[in-house]
């Protein structure tokens, strides 16, 4: 009777609890629904309209329309096309009628979905290393809500999606190394490649990082992840770019995809500084800027601390002992650091000697997450003390609670400066009046005014300007066409007649500079 009664609270038990597959399938969709709810939700009004957004909606408009990547008429080779053309054909979907402001904002969800793609790629890749539920979980956890990550998928930018196709390339890579059917090694190792080419004809930094890490893992670690195997993805992956360029020259011309390309060189280098934190217009530090940003992204700047540090630790370990010694149980795993290798690499040359934008750490996050959980399991492992894994554990709620703060407060505050200002300005200002842009980018929205670049009141007052558009923290930084003296003599002698706020502490105003210049009346 006992063990009859045993047996049917066991058999119980069984059809409680899910089997393995599909607790596989339920975390990494649980995931996939909490990074989409944590960048779609107010992702209009939550982040103020970027630069690079107004770029990039122009170019996938004219993808959607069929003019082609061209910019304002030009061919727009700076960065290869494959993110435009994403771009272009979900806008064909969504709408390509769409006003400027109102296209931008509807790209933001194909952004954020791309975004929220790469957490369960995040995910998949650590399940496929050889970590476990949890560490995966904590893993995808992590690049989940970080608000750094969020920003940057939240918005019309290219960085989602070359992060995904890295991912991608990356889990056929092990999927092709570890298989041993012969038909199966050949589809993952194609299908490896041909991601690796999309990475690179998506953004080249991103291509150069995953260059580095496949040369990396073929030149010292052949063993653990089969050379042959390493060494035709990084060939495909080159390839593909190869063939993404030669399509691109021969579409829009040689000397204008080489002008493209050489600049692009010089800004990678360090020779060419025209924006960054290294240029010599910029008036603010990369220094201060963290320092500035460190009440939002706190916990991402430890991640990337931390998962440099571990990168190193852990390819001391493998270089001190075998490779299966010293990433137990799979010595697959060293794809990872390896990863974080190649992508904190590039980061350390670009903010000391090339050209280092706050975009650049998006390379990084994903790769240095992945290797501090692979140190941390098994660090946790080695001590083997029964508390190990409870310290793991606040060192890691700390974090996500900290980061859930800092959503909470970005995503419930209205920061959506221009958007109100472009819906304001066409029924406040009269048709025809002249506006002087300095900041760069209302000139790409404003439909209502006759705009110009005129930065300096000498200017204002020679074309007859009528208002004038300024963001303050563009002043204050250089990235915008007037300087300070400009904006202090406008806050002391203009009227303000539209002003809202941009985060930060940054304020988009207009002021009315009739009484300076007569207007254009």
């Amino acid at each position: 009777m006992r063990t009859h009664a045993w047996s049917q609270r066991a058999a119980a038990t069984l059809r409680r609890r899910p089997t393995g597959r599909l607790v596989d399938l339920l975390l990494p969709a649980g995931l996939l629904v909490l990074a989409l709810a944590l960048r779609w939700f107010r992702v209009e009004s939550a982040y103020d309209v970027f630069i690079d957004e107004v770029t990039y909606r122009e170019l996938a408009h004219n993808v959607a329309t069929g003019a082609g990547v061209v910019l304002y008429g030009e061919p727009f080779t700076l960065h290869p096309p494959v993110s435009f053309l994403v771009l272009g054909g979900a806008l064909r979907l969504l709408g390509p009628d769409l006003a400027p402001i109102d296209s931008i904002l509807a790209l933001r969800h194909v952004s954020a979905a791309a975004g929220a793609l790469v957490v369960v790629a995040v995910w998949a890749l650590a399940r496929r290393v050889g970590l476990g539920r949890v560490p995966a979980l904590v893993a995808g956890g992590l690049v989940a809500v970080d608000p750094f990550q969020i920003s940057f998928d939240s918005r019309v930018l290219i960085e989602p999606f070359a992060q995904l196709f890295l991912l991608g390339c990356l889990l056929l890579l092990v999927t092709a190394a570890r298989t041993t059917e012969r038909t199966r090694e050949r589809w993952a190792t194609a299908g490896a490649a041909v991601l690796g080419g999309l990475t690179f004809s998506t953004k080249e930094t991103f291509g150069m990082v995953l260059v580095g890490a496949l040369a990396v893992l073929a030149l010292w670690f052949g063993a653990a992840v089969r050379r042959r195997t390493t060494v035709t993805v990084l060939v495909g992956s080159i390839a593909g770019y190869a063939g993404c360029s030669l399509a691109v020259a021969s579409s829009y011309g040689f000397s204008t995809w080489w002008d493209s390309r050489t600049e692009g060189l010089a800004r990678l280098v360090g020779t060419e500084q025209p924006t960054g934190f290294n240029s010599p217009t910029t008036q603010v530090t990369l220094t201060s800027r963290i320092a500035a940003n460190a009440q939002d992204f706190a916990v991402t700047y430890g991640l990337l601390l931390l998962g440099g540090i571990a990168t190193l630790v852990l390819l001391r370990r493998l270089v001190a002992a075998s490779e299966r010694a010293a990433l137990r149980p799979d010595p697959m795993a060293v794809v990872l650091p390896a990863w974080s290798l190649a992508a904190c690499g590039y980061l350390v040359y670009a903010t000391f000697i090339g050209s280092i934008e706050e975009q650049m750490y998006y390379i990084t996050l994903a790769p240095c997450v992945l290797t501090l959980v692979l140190w941390a399991r098994s660090w946790a492992a080695g001590i083997g003390h029964r508390l190990a894994p409870v310290v793991v554990a606040v060192l890691v709620v700390v974090p996500v609670l900290f980061d859930v703060s800092v959503w909470h407060r970005t995503h419930t505050t209205d920061v959506d400066a221009y958007a109100a200002f472009v819906h304001w300005e066409a029924d406040a200002i009269t048709a025809g009046s002249r506006m002087a842009v300095t900041e760069g980018t209302a000139q790409f929205l404003v439909e209502n005014a006759e705009l110009g670049e005129w930065s300096t009141v000498r200017e204002f007052r020679r074309e007859d300007v009528d208002y004038v558009l300024v963001q303050t923290k563009l002043v204050r930084e250089g990235y915008g066409l007037a300087r300070p003296a400009v904006l202090a003599r406008l806050e002391k002698q203009a009227d303000v007649v539209f002003e809202a706020p941009a985060g930060d502490g940054d304020r988009l105003v207009l002021f009315d500079v009739r009484p300076l210049t007569g207007g254009s009346s």
